[in-house]
């Protein structure tokens, strides 16, 4: 179950944090450790995933915001409240 509320606050994100805010933010809202968190981002940014991916699929393609504001229009508002944070 996703946590609800809003992430914590922090001071400075990283130049990748920044570029992939919804794949940080779908991490931070099912509560992921951050070495999960940095190989998301880092693989993301190897595999030239798109700006509005959140998480990876088992074969390699990205699941975007748009895909899941289709399925799950709530679920996609808080990850684009979450993602807002993220400057």
């Amino acid at each position: 179950m996703p946590r609800s509320g809003r992430p914590a606050y922090k001071s400075e994100y990283t130049p990748l944090e920044r570029k992939y805010k919804f794949i940080l933010a779908w991490c931070k809202l099912v509560d992921s450790q951050q070495y999960y968190i940095d190989k998301q981002l880092k693989t993301a940014e190897s595999t030239n995933a798109p700006l509005e991916a959140y998480s990876q699929r088992p074969d390699g393609t990205w699941r975007t915001l748009e895909d899941l504001a289709a399925t799950d229009p709530g679920t996609a508002a808080a990850l684009r409240e979450w993602a807002a944070y993220v400057r």
